[in-house]
């Protein structure tokens, strides 16, 4: 039932994003032609420099609606679906609290991801069209190639490799911490009859408060324990930096997880529909 809970989720959300992946690279390809074509776009005079502002504009008015749109659906596809009237329909359905969840979590996860590939694929595209690929893009490519190589040469390539899966593990946990913070925000919020979008946000304000306290004093701390040892972090720093990421990875766990609890608690026992 997950899948096919996840094959919605992935639709619903898809309808809003997708026209707007497109209408974002759209807009990166044309402003790239302008950049390419701007001798002639000067030639225009005034009309030229407003439709290049324009492109512009709108550019990064789409960067920021694809951001906005993303996070308000992640909000929108858990208190509409699960604690609005569909909650209704979609609570009957042959499917455990713990399928609804991880089907929204995932789903936010996903395009989240998605979202941020985009706007990251736009800077190419744009050198693409502008006619400066082969003197920036492969630039940067070889760069970056370059940085790795050094890199691997320095600490080994399988402590880079090990480094490179602990940022991607944050990465993930990171992104399925912070929705299932949203959704437990919501579902504390949807423990009253009025003003529940506030008290949803409030309690987001809150939960953001607790868990920087709480990271702040995990890290000092092992900044503490790890500090008794100076000698050995400069000589060994790759290991330092592993039980640093590692720290992280297992605090973002521990953290997803407190989240997750209080959403699947609230709504197998204490559900509250509008």
């Amino acid at each position: 039932m997950l899948g096919k809970l996840l094959k919605y989720e992935f639709k619903a959300m898809g309808r809003t994003l997708l026209p707007l992946y497109g209408a974002l690279l759209a807009v990166a390809a044309i402003l790239g032609l302008m950049i390419n074509f701007s001798d002639a776009m000067n030639s225009t005079g005034i009309v030229g420099s407003i439709m290049a502002v324009l492109i512009v504009v709108v550019y990064v008015v789409l960067l920021v609606a694809i951001v906005v749109m993303t996070m308000v659906l992640i909000v929108q596809r858990f208190s509409r679906n699960l604690l609005g009237t569909e909650g209704y329909f979609m609570l009957t359905l042959p499917a455990s609290i713990d399928a609804h969840i991880l089907s929204k979590t995932i789903s936010a996860m996903v395009w989240s991801l998605f979202s941020g590939i985009v706007g990251m694929v736009t800077l190419p595209l744009i050198l693409l069209t502008s006619g400066s690929a082969d003197t920036n893009v492969g630039a940067v490519f070889n760069e970056i190639g370059r940085g790795l190589r050094m890199v691997a040469d320095e600490i080994g390539s399988g402590n880079l490799a090990v480094l490179i899966l602990e940022v991607l593990l944050i990465m993930i946990l990171t992104g399925a911490a912070f929705a299932l913070k949203v959704y437990a925000s919501i579902s504390v919020g949807h423990q009253v009859q009025k003003h529940t979008g506030l008290l949803s946000l409030a309690v987001f304000i809150g939960l953001c408060i607790v868990e920087s306290v709480a990271g702040s004093f995990v890290g000092v701390k092992t900044f503490e324990i790890s500090g008794n040892n100076i000698e050995q972090q400069v000589v060994d720093s790759v290991l330092y930096a592993q039980q640093i990421m590692l720290v992280s990875i297992v605090f973002t766990a521990v953290v997803a997880a407190i989240y997750y609890v209080i959403t699947r608690l609230l709504m197998k026992y204490k559900l509250n529909l509008e």
